[in-house]
């Protein structure tokens, strides 16, 4: 980051600039692609099609802006979820953001160039035509009944409930204003899963949220015991969480959709919904101490100026750094500059921040 400095007179200026620190991370380090999707190309003028808006890694942008819409209109929606596969032991991790659209008269409609970072979608062309094309919804009916029963003699019995558990997990539940907290989402299973994801995200009021890198796992889990029973236990999400304000706070409880993975050919799996139980942390208060800002966790600040003699009328060029690991993000302005003589340029800053367990680095 860098400001520059004309001066009416020769000599030694020191002159620091901002370093602004409350963006996200370089895109660099950001490994994310990002896809659109309609569930139908070809759709009546009274029928509605389902956009989804999906990105999926490490380093993604927090939302994804709607494409430019041409002959179609939004009528529901955002809907956001949040979801989590495992498949043979690995997780990926992925989130979606579905439109229900309706199209405006007969014709051409597009859905335009979806942009998440550096990262973009292309057009979805999709023709609409007079009256409906979608098929009417199928009746849940069973005229016949099963037709296994006769076959085995007796009315198959219905299948147990599995047994899964979401648990939500923080690693410390005292802390002070500003201090990380690491909140892990743990899966304890006996059956197979396919898919899993938030039934609706949970809000932590009075937290500042970030998402922490996916937790490793063994691909058969580990072994726990809960209440007697036997699960295998796979972490699924981490978050990091810094309080923002003193007091007893309330992580709230998070429901999941998980998707059953098929036990046979008979089997058409299923889906359950399991809720993690509210978490309460005591969050106490910062020191009231003079020239206190309120930064919390371990930084080190630096500053280097470029030259040491200055030509009349041209600029020299200072850096100002602050580094370390804590709540970053909230350091949002850097000291004051005036220098006799001299103008000062406003800043230009950039930053590069990563989610740790330890807070912001």
């Amino acid at each position: 980051m860098s400001t520059g400095v004309g001066l009416r007179r020769a000599g030694r200026a020191a002159v620091a600039a901002l370093l602004l620190l409350a963006s996200a991370s370089a895109s660099a380090s950001a490994s994310f692609t990002v896809r659109s999707e309609v569930d139908a190309r070809k759709i009546g003028v009274q029928d509605q099609v389902q956009l989804t808006l999906t990105v999926e890694g490490s380093g993604a942008p927090d939302e994804i802006a709607l494409p430019a819409l041409t002959n179609l209109e939004v009528v529901g929606g955002p809907y956001q979820s949040t979801q989590v596969s495992i498949v043979n032991g690995r997780m990926s991790q992925s989130r979606s953001y579905t439109y229900a659209l309706q199209p405006r008269g007969v014709g051409k409609a597009e859905v335009g160039v979806v942009r998440a970072g550096d990262q973009a979608a292309p057009t979805i062309p999709i023709e609409v035509v007079a009256g409906t094309v979608r098929p009417p919804a199928p009746q849940r009916q069973d005229p016949f009944g099963d037709p296994f029963e006769e076959m085995l003699g007796r009315r198959r019995g219905r299948a147990a409930a599995p047994k899964l558990l979401v648990q939500a997990t923080p690693s410390r539940t005292r802390l002070r204003v500003g201090e990380p907290l690491v909140l892990t989402y743990f899966l304890d299973t006996q059956t197979s899963v396919a898919d899993l994801q938030f039934k609706e995200a949970p809000q932590f009021t009075g937290f500042w949220v970030e998402d922490l890198a996916r937790p490793p796992a063994s691909p058969s889990g580990e072994a726990v015991t809960v209440e007697g029973e036997s699960y295998r236990r796979f972490p699924i999400l981490r978050k990091l969480l810094i309080p923002t304000k003193a007091g007893t706070l309330t992580l709230p409880a998070a429901t999941f959709r998980i998707g059953l993975a098929r036990q046979g050919f008979f089997d058409a799996g299923g889906v359950v919904e399991r809720a993690t139980r509210p978490v309460t942390v005591t969050v106490d208060p910062l020191p009231d101490a003079a020239g206190f800002s309120g930064a919390v966790g371990r930084f080190r600040a630096s500053a280097s100026l470029d030259r040491d003699v200055v030509p009349l009328g041209e600029a020299a060029t200072l850096r100002f750094r602050v580094e370390g690991t804590g709540n970053l993000k909230w350091i949002d302005r850097g000291p004051e500059v005036a220098v006799p003589g001299a103008k000062v340029f406003p800043p230009q800053a950039k930053s590069d921040l990563r989610a740790t367990d330890a807070g912001i680095y």
